[in-house]
């Protein structure tokens, strides 16, 4: 069997949330503290379970500093330059905004040979479990792209509002952008 032989279920439906919006989404007051904020993200937890399973590690860890608001569970230990509870309530506040608003959320429904691509920058990704008996396959190809960029060095880069970037990038592809109920703007063929 090849990869394109897998048997695909249409229930493998990956939640991926857009950071855009849910900036987008946070009072002025919120988006000027956080944008003044660092996070330390680290996959030696990761690493270390590969190791533990006896599975193969393919590379060291790598602990990063981002200097854009992105936040995962998986990997965000805490906010810099604040004390623990003071990030630790920061944290959960967006892991939750991250989780609970469905409008940030784009639900890709997968049929044979479906490809998605989408920019790790700009997003974040939670492979759903309900799939079974399927098999769950993805192959991941990470580029050498460009260094990521604050608010403030983009707004002032370029003169524009760094959460109207998606909507600029959409227009660009000749992409139409309806508006959902809330006002966010969604790409269309997603819901």
């Amino acid at each position: 069997m090849n990869f394109m032989e897998l048997e695909c279920s249409k229930k493998v439906i990956p939640m991926i949330t857009d950071s855009y919006a849910l900036y987008s989404s946070l009072s002025p007051g919120m988006q000027v503290y956080l944008e003044g904020l660092t996070a330390l993200h680290s996959v030696v937890a990761q690493a270390d379970g590969s190791r533990a399973a006896g599975l193969y590690v393919r590379r060291e860890p790598v602990e990063s500093v981002h200097p854009v608001v992105y936040v995962n569970p998986g990997f965000t230990l805490r906010i810099l330059g604040v004390p623990k509870p003071e990030s630790d309530t920061i944290l959960n506040f967006l892991f939750h905004q991250i989780a609970d608003n469905v409008d940030f959320h784009v639900r890709f429904h997968w049929e044979p040979n479906s490809v998605a691509v989408w920019d790790n920058r700009i997003v974040t990704h939670t492979a759903t479990f309900d799939f079974w008996p399927h098999t769950r396959h993805a192959l991941r190809v990470t580029p050498r792209g460009e260094k990521p960029e604050s608010v403030e060095d983009h707004e002032s880069r370029t003169g524009k509002v760094a959460k109207d970037r998606q909507i600029e990038i959409w227009k660009e592809q000749g992409i139409e952008i309806p508006q959902s109920k809330k006002g966010l703007s969604r790409a269309r063929g997603y819901n």
